[in-house]
């Protein structure tokens, strides 16, 4: 009974062995498609910045001291107020301990706006102490003090880009016009003075200043985000799109710029540079651009 079993299982291994059937072929895999994120190089100017911050004064603003010791009469002006040279800023009695004197007028020595006057009717105003301040409003410029650092990229007539936070997504355009000959030995920065290009009624004396000079540009370059850079080796690529696919293409870096690396070959106007999604890409593999933009103004 056994040897009948063993030979009816021979028969049937033999039978399976001996079959016409192919075995299947497996079914080849998809390419995958990475998603990135590109942008086209183009030939743009760069600019190397420096950040500061300033105050906004006055231009020429003057101070107004009595020339004599005695009590404030009146003063019939008002704060912001527009003098004309010679208007009557205030009256004092110098009449003190039974004396009598004339009265004696305070007058503005120049033309422009009353900024302050720090004494009242019935106060004593004396040489030693102010009794108003006198400037003109339209005229205003911003003082700051610039890092020892970049000292030697000043010169006056520098673009310089104003902003304000009462006036967070305007910006003002200003020019340096005095550049401080010294360095102050405790902050070791330079103090620079800035004017508006244009006159407006926005900016007042007193107001914080962010404040942006533009050190040094660089015209007609190419460049790339710094991040999108790798190296391998002594060897400098990114990865650029050519018919669809990641083709992985040798630079030569130059300046960062702001977090722009200026590339000075390696890459021509016109490529499309992939700036987000390179990490896991290889060479030759299909891509689709979800993004194509090209960059801001830096």
């Amino acid at each position: 009974m056994k040897k009948i079993f063993l030979l009816s299982l021979m028969a049937v291994l033999l039978t399976a062995c001996t079959t016409n059937e192919e075995p299947e072929e497996p079914m080849p895999k998809e390419k995958t498609v990475s998603s990135v994120m590109a942008e086209t190089a183009e030939e743009q100017t760069l600019y190397e910045t420096c950040s500061a911050n300033g105050n906004i004064r006055v231009a020429g603003s003057i101070e107004v001291f009595p020339v004599l010791t005695g009590r404030v009469v009146s003063s019939p002006v008002k704060m912001g107020q527009p003098l004309k040279k010679g208007d009557v800023i205030a009256v004092i009695d110098p009449s003190i301990n039974g004396s009598n004197y004339a009265l004696h007028k305070i007058l503005s020595p120049v033309e422009g706006n009353l900024l302050s006057i720090p004494v009242q009717p019935g106060t004593i105003a004396s040489p030693e102490n102010r009794i108003a301040v006198v400037g003109n409003l339209s005229e205003l410029q911003i003082v700051a003090c610039i890092p020892e650092r970049f000292y030697s990229y000043l010169y006056a007539g520098m673009n310089a880009d104003v902003s304000v936070e009462a006036y967070a997504n305007e910006t003002f355009d200003a020019t340096v016009k005095e550049i401080s000959p010294l360095i102050d030995e405790n902050s070791r920065t330079s103090e620079i003075i800035l004017t508006l290009n244009q006159k407006n009624t926005k900016l007042c004396a007193g107001m914080f200043a962010d404040i942006t000079l533009y050190l040094k540009s660089y015209p007609g370059v190419l460049s790339v985000p710094s991040g999108c850079i790798s190296v391998r080796g002594s060897e400098t690529f990114v990865y650029t799109v050519k018919n669809g696919q990641a083709q992985l293409t040798g630079i030569t870096p130059g300046t960062v710029i702001n977090g722009r690396t200026i590339v000075t070959g390696g890459i021509n106007a016109g490529d499309l540079v992939i700036t987000e999604g390179f990490e896991i890409l290889t060479e030759g593999e299909k891509v689709n651009v979800i993004a194509d933009g090209k960059k801001d103004k830096l």
